[in-house]
Order: C-alpha cells, then sequence, then structure tokens
C-alpha cells in the first residue's frame, strides 16, 4: 500500500512542481542588464538576417499611443542581444526540463526536441524601434526561422498564428535595458 501511495504522490507532486515552476517564470518577464555585463559583448549579427522597419502608426498594436520614430544604433543592438541571449537561455534551460519532465510522462510518444529549444542564429530577426510619449526608446524584435513563404520578410513583416517556437517577439525598454516581453506563438 505504501508504494502505491508513494506512487500517487509522484504523478501529483512531479506535475504540481513542473506546472509551478511554469507559474512563477510567466510572470517574470522583465529582465535587466547591467552595462558592466554589456561592455564585454562581442556583438556579431549576420546582416543578411536582419532587417530594421521604420516604426510608423500602423504599427500601434506593438508601441504605446503618440510613440514616435526613432533611430536603431548599433548599441541598442547590443543591449538587445544581451537580453535576448539572457532570456533565450533561461527558455532553453526551462524547456530542458519540460521535455525531460514529458519524456518521463509520455515514454511512448515520439518528443520533437526542436520545440523545447530556441538557436538564436537560425532565426531572421525584424527590429522596429520607437520613443515612446515618456521619453524611453522601446525596441519590439519579431524573430522567425526560415524564410520559406516568407520571401517578403525584408519589406513586410512577418505575422503568423501558431508556428510554435518558430516564431516568437520580443520587446524591449532599451532606455532602461529591461526586457519587457517574450512572447512565444503557440502549436496548432
Amino acid at each position: 500500500m505504501d508504494l502505491k501511495n508513494n506512487q500517487l504522490k509522484n504523478h501529483i507532486i512531479i506535475p504540481l512542481l513542473f506546472f509551478s515552476c511554469f507559474l512563477w517564470n510567466c510572470g517574470k518577464k522583465e529582465r535587466k542588464v547591467s552595462l558592466g555585463e554589456n561592455e564585454n559583448l562581442l556583438f556579431k549579427l549576420d546582416s543578411t538576417r536582419f532587417c530594421v522597419f521604420e516604426y510608423n502608426s500602423g504599427y500601434h498594436w506593438i508601441f504605446p499611443e503618440n510613440s514616435i520614430k526613432c533611430e536603431l544604433t548599433n548599441e541598442d543592438l547590443k543591449i538587445a542581444e544581451q537580453l535576448l541571449n539572457q532570456e533565450i537561455k533561461k527558455f532553453n534551460e526551462e524547456g530542458e526540463i519540460r521535455s525531460f519532465y514529458l519524456k518521463e510522462k509520455f515514454p511512448d510518444r515520439h518528443l520533437n526536441e526542436r520545440q523545447f529549444s530556441i538557436k538564436l542564429e537560425e532565426y531572421r530577426r525584424q527590429y522596429i524601434i520607437a520613443t515612446s510619449p515618456t521619453g524611453d526608446r522601446i525596441l519590439h524584435i519579431n524573430l522567425f526561422c526560415g524564410t520559406e513563404g516568407f520571401e517578403f520578410w525584408r519589406e513586410e513583416y512577418v505575422s503568423v498564428d501558431d508556428g510554435g517556437n518558430c516564431f516568437f517577439q520580443v520587446l524591449i525598454n532599451i532606455s532602461k535595458m529591461k526586457l519587457l516581453d517574450l512572447s512565444v506563438n503557440g502549436v496548432a
């Protein structure tokens, strides 16, 4: 009887711990970086894998009302990449935990490991920056893997429903050096 009780406890406790960690991390979207961490960053970004769009009011769903356009600088990119790399490292670590848990729970199912991690070097990026009414420089990065079906990606914003972690967006307050949001698309 004790063995059954222990197994029952494990089936309840492990998912509960996993779910608790998930909820705790979902609420922690804001990240801050110090200049000291940014100083030693070797900034390299392949110019064939990104483009910059000028802000206009058509992006009202991303930026605060009455934002105005501004220029994206190399320093902005350094700050953004530092914060993005930190956040993706956490995402991948948490993905490893999710993957392990699901493999244990469903040993007969084949899991696509790709859905639990993000390799930034495989993604195209679209940058849009604006100055908010409070004077903060806000950077939106739209990231997606591959260009098949998106040959227009340098001229138009890529937007899809679902797609999993092949599509995600990041919002960064460059002025305060804070990652405000990481939003990974869902899976249909």
